[in-house]
């Protein structure tokens, strides 16, 4: 059973870290960084999980009166970031879903001009007519 100190300075140090990865993550959305998403979703997962454990330990060792002002703010934050980066994931789907629209409208485009088929002649552009 860890000491109410150490039961303070990992529900601190859970809290700060979930709300900086909140904050690298939501930048990463929104400059279109998208590279280390498969990252993104070990590292969430493995600090919620780090969060779940540390709340679940100060249950039973008890919280300080004097943080819980402190760890509702930080509650507080942590929802709004999750909000923040469920309009900030559905803005970047969409985008991506219209850009892949996009791509299969211009291969679509694209394949009129291949090789005929046999149910398809050639196709010619020209300038004369």
């Amino acid at each position: 059973m860890n000491t109410p100190a150490e039961t303070r300075d990992s529900l601190l140090t859970a809290t700060e870290r979930c709300l900086a990865m909140q904050a690298r993550h939501l930048e990463g959305l929104t400059t279109g960084e998208l590279s280390q998403v498969k990252g993104w979703l070990a590292e969430r997962q493995e600090l919620v999980d780090r969060l779940r454990q540390v709340f679940a330990e100060a249950q039973t060792s008890g919280i300080d009166p004097e943080l819980r002002p402190l760890l509702l703010d930080r509650i507080q934050r942590l929802m709004e970031g999750e909000a923040q980066l469920f309009v900030a994931t559905q803005g970047e789907r969409n985008r991506l879903g219209e850009s892949l629209a996009a791509l299969r409208r211009g291969r679509r485009a694209l394949s009129g001009y291949g090789p005929p088929t046999r149910n398809r002649p050639p196709r010619f552009i020209s300038g004369q007519e």
